[in-house]
């Protein structure tokens, strides 16, 4: 690691060698660790472009520690994640991630055929259940030091409206997102945990399926003027 807190695994995402971000996570290397712009190599490897490397990292059994990571855009001043870029730009990853969110014990054809059916069920068991992990997809809340402190803190920095008291919004006593849980064994919020700002506005505009309407309203909108500028271009043949 070098000054910028610049690892192998960062280098690797950034310059996109797929086999060589596999071993060096195979050898342990860490995928929550950031560097000095708050960017893993997640993160990295999205915002370059390397659409292999992210895929490696999202088949990797630490996989959701990768995708709880944050920093704050230099370009939207807003809270930015992994999944929220995946979203931006390569949505059929950002798919592949919220697929590994959900779990079952539903038993698969393949799974019938080597008869690996332990703890697995069929559909008409009244054992079968699927549970849902929404932590990636509606992820507002984020982790207090100490719940009982004025001047608690968030992971993060952000902008709220001058009337409100933006003590709790400062940077002092960092919680990691992947190091800390924001739900209990009940599914219940954690006493820590409050939503990472107090801006409704925000709140509502970066959220992840907000931001996944705006991406597909972006395609129609292009994909229609494609479609109008090759009929300009080859306009039906009149009948005279």
């Amino acid at each position: 690691m070098d000054k910028n807190k610049t690892t192998p695994l960062h280098l690797t995402a950034r310059y996109g060698n797929e086999r060589t971000a596999a071993l060096l996570i195979e050898y342990g290397a860490s995928l929550t660790q950031v560097n000095s712009d708050g960017h893993n190599a997640l993160t990295i490897a999205i915002l370059h472009g390397k659409r292999d490397v992210a895929t490696t990292i999202l088949e990797t059994e630490d996989w959701l520690r990768a995708c709880k990571s944050q920093y704050i855009s230099p370009v939207t001043d807003e809270r930015e994640t992994p999944v929220r870029l995946l979203i931006k730009h390569f949505p059929e990853l950002a798919k592949k991630a919220f697929d590994r969110c959900v779990e079952t014990n539903l038993q698969s054809q393949s799974s019938q055929l080597s008869k690996q059916t332990q703890n697995q069920v069929s559909a008409d068991d009244p054992r079968f259940c699927i549970t849902l992990n929404y932590e990636l997809l509606d992820d507002l809340y984020c982790l207090f030091e100490n719940d009982d402190d004025d001047d608690r803190s968030t992971v993060i920095d952000v902008e709220v409206d001058d009337d409100e008291d933006d003590n709790a919004y400062n940077s002092h006593g960092q919680v990691a997102w992947a190091e800390g849980e924001i739900f209990d064994d009940n599914y219940q919020l954690v006493p820590q945990a409050r939503p990472y700002t107090k801006s409704k506005e925000v709140l509502k505009i970066n959220h992840p399926l907000m931001i996944m309407a705006q991406q597909e309203r972006a395609v129609r909108v292009v994909t229609s003027k494609t479609v109008s500028s090759t009929c300009v271009q080859d306009p039906c043949t009149s009948i005279s």
